[in-house]
């Protein structure tokens, strides 16, 4: 971490420079998201973010994220448009599997669809700028080891692949 702080301070741009290092080997560069990471909810953490403790109310369990929340999901798209429109990428990368609870109890089947939407409206992002910059960009989710599994933790992966919404299962 102070690695990285210090990179920062010396005005360094990280996923930039990732992506140019990525390209010149011939490899792709996706932006990596844990969907729930529980590390950094405190101050003393080196990864502390403003996002999840500024908003307790829209936590559950072990400092999880609902998604069942419209700012949550909101928040997520803004930060894959960033990435998206800032950074070369080419394509993003979900890790469900982080700390794979996205609904409080008993809210898992109403929340599967609006996680359904979200990747959907993700998808649309990518798919703009493919538009822009040519070429599909990847959308690639790493999610639990069964479809059952995955639908239980709210997650309608059948429903992505029929549709075309992500290019790799993980």
């Amino acid at each position: 971490y102070a690695t990285v702080r210090n990179f920062i301070e010396d005005g360094i741009d990280i996923p930039q420079v990732i992506a140019e290092a990525c390209h010149q080997r011939g490899m792709r560069a996706l932006g990596y998201f844990r969907m729930n990471d529980v590390h950094g909810i405190h101050k003393h953490e080196p990864s502390f973010g403003s996002f999840r403790s500024g908003h307790p109310e829209w936590m559950f369990k072990i400092k999880s994220m609902d998604y069942a929340v419209p700012q949550v999901r909101e928040h997520i798209l803004s930060v894959v448009r960033e990435l998206v429109d800032r950074y070369d990428l080419d394509g993003i990368d979900f890790d469900f599997m982080r700390a794979p609870h996205y609904f409080r109890d008993g809210q898992v089947e109403a929340g599967t669809p609006l996680m359904t939407d979200m990747v959907r409206q993700v998808r649309r992002i990518l798919d703009d700028a493919g538009d822009v910059k040519g070429g599909r960009r990847i959308l690639c989710v790493r999610v639990p080891m069964t479809v059952s599994d995955s639908i239980g933790a709210g997650l309608d992966v059948p429903t992505w692949v029929a549709e075309g919404l992500i290019d790799m299962v993980c």
